[in-house]
């Protein structure tokens, strides 16, 4: 390599870059093909880009009533384990507690859903450590609290990123 070689400095080829896209182009596109709903085109056409948070919502929605349905088919299980009247009563009203909160997080609630948020993350801390033991001894309550605990997290998750979005 020559010294006239070394020195030159490299030139970016402007010939490949692309122009900006028009979002107006890609709303219509989407709304066409029923792939977003108008207000999602809204928000795509008003800040250029489509955020996260409206397509966290739907899934954030199903993961709730996940979160729902799931107490009730653990429920059984549950009450097969439970040792004596009180405990089955405890369960029903655990289980009805967090049905009304999830009722509460779908109308909206901002005080429901701090506390479904953090009844989230500590069912995750309270049911993970446990789950090598019900492992050795229970298969179907592991699944039961993998799923559960996977569920819960991932709502975590969920609603954690949507606030980290909405503050950027």
């Amino acid at each position: 390599m020559g010294h006239d070689e070394s020195t030159t400095q490299l030139v970016p080829d402007t010939a490949g870059l692309v122009d900006p896209p028009d979002y107006a182009e890609i709303s219509h596109w989407l709304q066409s093909n029923s792939l977003v709903g108008a207000s999602e085109v809204n928000n795509i056409e008003d800040h250029g880009v489509a955020h996260t948070p409206v397509l966290a919502g739907r899934w954030t929605r199903c993961l709730v009533k996940l979160s729902g349905a799931w107490a009730l088919i653990e429920l059984p299980v549950e009450y097969w384990g439970a040792q004596d009247g009180i405990e089955r009563i405890a369960l029903t009203l655990t289980a009805a507690l967090w049905l009304a909160i999830i009722s509460l997080v779908l109308r909206g609630s901002q005080l429901a859903r701090g506390v479904f948020v953090f009844l989230c993350a500590l069912g995750v801390l309270a049911v993970a450590p446990a789950l090598p033991a019900e492992f050795a001894s229970c298969r179907l309550a592991f699944c039961l609290s993998l799923i559960e605990c996977a569920v819960k997290s991932m709502l975590f998750i969920a609603f954690v990123s949507r606030y980290i979005l909405m503050e950027a």
